[in-house]
């Protein structure tokens, strides 16, 4: 089983990686510098704010998912025209930030219209908590990565929040992605400081769930994600949408 898992795995990470490198292909045969296509991700971003003030979540998803596909067209175009630079690595990093953000704040407009109290403070502490948990992760693995190595622990890194709001959005239950990004963002935060601090201190962190060190092909990766997938999608018949 856990090695059907690994093939199924491998075997859409890697027809995904062949559609990307060819649509990189062709942005690359219009001349469309990487640097360009890393400044329309959160431009494109900005646009989720109409469809989710409308109530419209359906349109918000595709917008994050046009969003996103920006951020992951970037690096594999910078890669196969060689134009990869320190500067480029840099400028996609502190405008992922304004992404995540854009996208967060929208999500705040949508719960403090389409929410009434007492539910709409149980639904800001849970965007409350999203939003911690995604600026932590992303300086706990930054601020690590100047002492260790690296730090690639936690399950729900950066392309997981992003494709858990599209499914959450285009569901119609951004609420239960919420929650989703609210726990594991903050799981690996924590997850991110204990790795870091064994490692200073010279001990040999174990591999499994504590630290979350499995690949994104392994059985346990497809199985957590599942198990989210199916969460988001029917979140409506466990947790009641904001109203």
């Amino acid at each position: 089983m856990n090695r059907l898992f690994f093939l199924l795995g491998r075997f859409w990470e890697v027809v995904l990686e062949r559609i990307r490198d060819g649509i990189a292909r062709c942005i690359i045969w219009a001349r469309v510098p990487p640097n360009a296509l890393t400044l329309a991700g959160p431009f494109a971003m900005a646009f989720v704010f109409w469809p989710l003030l409308d109530g419209d979540q359906w349109t918000a998803g595709w917008v994050v998912l046009l969003a996103i596909t920006f951020d992951c067209l970037d690096g594999a175009v910078a890669r196969a025209s060689r134009g990869v630079t320190q500067f480029g690595a840099y400028l996609d990093s502190v405008v992922d930030r304004y992404a995540d953000m854009l996208l967060l704040f929208g999500l705040l407009f949508y719960f403090l219209r389409y929410s009434e109290p007492p539910s709409r403070n149980i639904w800001l502490a849970a965007w409350c908590l999203a939003t911690a948990g995604t600026v932590a992760t992303a300086y706990a693995r930054s601020r690590a990565e100047k002492l260790i190595p690296a730090c690639e622990v936690g399950f729900l890194e950066r392309p997981e929040r992003s494709v858990a709001f599209v499914v959450g959005l285009v569901a119609g239950n951004v609420h239960a992605a919420l929650i989703v990004v609210a726990i594991f963002g903050n799981l690996i935060a924590v997850q991110r400081i204990c790795y870091t601090r064994a490692v200073l201190e010279g001990r040999t962190p174990a591999d499994g769930f504590r630290f979350w060190t499995y690949r994104r092909a392994s059985p346990e990766y497809a199985m957590l994600s599942t198990a989210c997938f199916f969460f988001i999608v029917l979140g409506h018949l466990l947790i009641p949408a904001p109203a």
